[in-house]
């Protein structure tokens, strides 16, 4: 899979498979992340392009918190 991505760094079908894997193996966040940024990559759909900067913000920080009140 990681000489497919190498070869074909942007095929988002990879990109996806690779995912699943990830999350069987226990990368959830890693997993997470590389489907987020996959779907920002790929979509046409004018909502993940309005909010395209706050999605990749979050994916790279998903295990981050933030307090409401400040």
């Amino acid at each position: 899979m990681a000489q497919g991505l190498k070869e074909f760094p942007e095929n988002v079908a990879l990109q996806a498979f690779l995912a699943m894997t990830l999350y069987h193996m226990g990368e959830e966040k890693r997993a997470v992340s590389m489907l987020i940024h996959a779907l920002v990559a790929s979509s046409p759909d004018p909502w993940i392009k309005t909010y395209e900067k706050a999605l990749i913000f979050y994916a790279d920080h998903l295990d981050e918190a933030w307090d409401q009140n400040s």
